[in-house]
Protein backbone atom coordinates (compact mmCIF):
# COMPACT_ATOMS: atom_id res chain seq x y z
CA UNK A 1 0.00 0.00 0.00
CA UNK A 2 2.93 2.37 0.49
CA UNK A 3 3.57 2.37 -3.28
CA UNK A 4 -0.07 3.28 -3.86
CA UNK A 5 0.16 6.08 -1.30
CA UNK A 6 3.40 7.42 -2.79
CA UNK A 7 2.50 7.39 -6.47
CA UNK A 8 -1.28 7.45 -6.91
CA UNK A 9 -3.22 10.70 -7.15
CA UNK A 10 -6.54 8.89 -6.75
CA UNK A 11 -7.40 5.58 -5.06
CA UNK A 12 -10.46 3.41 -5.58
CA UNK A 13 -11.51 0.73 -3.07
CA UNK A 14 -13.84 -2.07 -4.04
CA UNK A 15 -15.68 -4.53 -1.81
CA UNK A 16 -17.53 -7.51 -3.29
CA UNK A 17 -17.39 -5.97 -6.75
CA UNK A 18 -18.75 -2.59 -5.63
CA UNK A 19 -16.93 0.72 -5.53
CA UNK A 20 -17.00 1.79 -1.88
CA UNK A 21 -14.53 4.70 -1.91
CA UNK A 22 -12.70 6.85 -4.39
CA UNK A 23 -10.48 9.81 -3.63
CA UNK A 24 -7.09 11.11 -2.63
CA UNK A 25 -4.93 8.43 -0.97
CA UNK A 26 -4.78 10.32 2.32
CA UNK A 27 -8.54 10.59 2.60
CA UNK A 28 -9.22 6.98 1.64
CA UNK A 29 -6.50 5.50 3.87
CA UNK A 30 -7.68 7.67 6.79
CA UNK A 31 -10.83 5.53 7.00
CA UNK A 32 -9.40 2.57 8.95
CA UNK A 33 -12.77 0.76 9.09
CA UNK A 34 -13.14 0.92 5.30
CA UNK A 35 -9.59 -0.33 4.76
CA UNK A 36 -10.11 -3.24 7.18
CA UNK A 37 -13.45 -4.24 5.57
CA UNK A 38 -11.76 -4.29 2.16
CA UNK A 39 -8.99 -6.55 3.48
CA UNK A 40 -6.28 -3.95 2.94
CA UNK A 41 -3.62 -2.48 5.20
CA UNK A 42 -2.90 1.19 5.67
CA UNK A 43 0.53 2.37 4.50
CA UNK A 44 3.36 2.15 7.06
CA UNK A 45 3.67 5.92 7.52
CA UNK A 46 -0.06 6.18 8.20
CA UNK A 47 0.22 3.35 10.77
CA UNK A 48 3.15 5.10 12.45
CA UNK A 49 1.19 8.35 12.69
CA UNK A 50 -2.07 6.67 13.83
CA UNK A 51 -1.66 7.75 17.48
CA UNK A 52 -1.66 11.36 16.23
CA UNK A 53 -4.84 10.91 14.17
CA UNK A 54 -6.68 13.66 16.03
CA UNK A 55 -4.17 16.22 14.75
CA UNK A 56 -5.93 17.87 11.78
CA UNK A 57 -2.79 18.14 9.63
CA UNK A 58 -1.64 14.56 10.25
CA UNK A 59 -4.93 12.65 9.92
CA UNK A 60 -4.56 12.07 6.17
CA UNK A 61 -0.77 11.77 5.86
CA UNK A 62 0.22 8.61 4.00
CA UNK A 63 3.43 9.77 2.30
CA UNK A 64 6.37 11.92 3.28
CA UNK A 65 5.38 14.58 0.72
CA UNK A 66 2.12 15.09 2.66
CA UNK A 67 3.83 15.99 5.93
CA UNK A 68 3.32 19.63 6.98
CA UNK A 69 6.25 21.80 5.96
CA UNK A 70 7.48 19.49 3.21
CA UNK A 71 7.92 21.45 -0.02
CA UNK A 72 5.92 20.10 -2.95
CA UNK A 73 7.16 20.53 -6.48
CA UNK A 74 4.35 18.80 -8.37
CA UNK A 75 1.75 21.55 -7.99
CA UNK A 76 -0.67 19.04 -6.46
CA UNK A 77 -3.46 20.19 -4.23
CA UNK A 78 -3.42 18.76 -0.70
CA UNK A 79 -7.09 19.64 -0.13
CA UNK A 80 -9.06 16.82 1.48
CA UNK A 81 -12.25 15.44 0.03
CA UNK A 82 -13.23 12.26 -1.73
CA UNK A 83 -14.16 12.91 -5.33
CA UNK A 84 -14.41 10.38 -8.14
CA UNK A 85 -13.65 11.41 -11.67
Amino acid sequence: MQLVAEYADRVAVMESGRLTACGAPGEVFADAELIARAGLRVPPLARALAPLATHPELRTVTRVADLPGVARDDGADNAPGIRCR
